[in-house]
């Protein structure tokens, strides 16, 4: 207790809050840092699995459009004629 009050009259109580807030900002500033770096991985690995996606869903859309062309093909030869 005395130890403290000493502290207190000498402003070293005050140096050391400010230090520890100081300390504390630091040590923040880099885990920051490497959450928006695990961020960025995250972003590229989901922009690349879309693209993946895409473009099967593309190929698929390709495939089913060439056999539509076909079906109406044959429902045309099967239909009459006006």
């Amino acid at each position: 207790l005395d130890i403290l009050n000493e502290l207190a009259k000498s402003g070293f109580l005050e140096i050391f809050l400010n230090l520890t807030i100081a300390l504390q900002i630091l040590l923040t500033v880099p885990m920051s840092e490497a959450s928006f770096s695990k961020l960025k991985i995250i972003k590229n690995y989901l922009r690349n699995t879309m693209m993946q996606t895409r473009s099967c869903s593309l190929a698929m859309i390709s495939i089913e459009k060439e056999l539509v062309n076909s079906f109406d093909y044959v429902i045309s030869l099967d239909s009459p004629t006006n």
